[in-house]
């Protein structure tokens, strides 16, 4: 869908396996990536994506976290911005950015207040919490872009660099044309490997 820049979630301790029989067996329809980004498997859902449903999107990440995996989910449409934390099959913090909406804005900066403390207590040994506070700030004062916010929290727990280059399920198709040799670290799930079988 146009103006979609990011719509994923990224998945850590669980494998990639049990990711593709979780979401192959909840999603409906199951048509989407996995994508290998270090430590971090990502998913990309198509039907979230075309759609531009975070909802969609933020109950997979709870679905597939299974009994220890955590998720983090990201969504970038246009202005509007969520970004959430789930573990062990529960729905962390949420933060939703909807311009115009003057509740909402009030409630945001609380919002990634709990983000915050349960980022830095899933992530110990990697989260700085004072340098977590500062991109947050720098997001609420307009400072930084949400994307570089997403990119600077997910780097800090190690998700590859890269991650910009797949954060949405068409980039994918066209990244494996561009370079087939990125395909060892991606598995199509439910139409999309259909498609890719044909």
């Amino acid at each position: 869908m146009p103006g979609v820049y990011a719509c994923c979630t990224f998945f850590q301790h669980v494998t990639p396996e049990e990711l593709a029989v979780s979401y192959e067996e909840s999603a409906e329809p199951a048509n989407g990536y996995l994508v290998s980004l270090n430590t971090w498997w990502m998913l990309d859902d198509a039907t979230a994506t075309e759609a531009s449903d975070w909802g969609r999107q933020l109950e997979l990440a709870t679905q597939l976290t299974g009994e220890e995996g955590t998720a983090i989910s990201v969504f970038l449409v246009g202005e509007l911005w969520t970004l959430a934390l789930c573990h062990g099959g529960n729905r962390g913090p949420v933060a939703l950015f909807v311009p115009g909406d003057s509740k909402l804005l009030e409630q945001l900066p609380h919002q990634l207040l709990a983000f915050e403390q349960a980022f830095g207590e899933l992530f110990p040994d990697d989260v700085d919490t004072d340098e977590v506070d500062s991109i947050f700030g720098a997001l609420l004062d307009g400072a930084m872009l949400p994307e570089e916010a997403f990119s600077s929290l997910l780097q800090m727990v190690g998700v590859a660099a890269d991650w910009q280059r797949w954060c949405w399920c068409e980039t994918v198709p066209y990244q494996l044309f561009t370079d087939p040799d990125l395909s060892s670290r991606v598995i199509p799930l439910g139409l999309a490997k259909a498609f890719w079988e044909e």
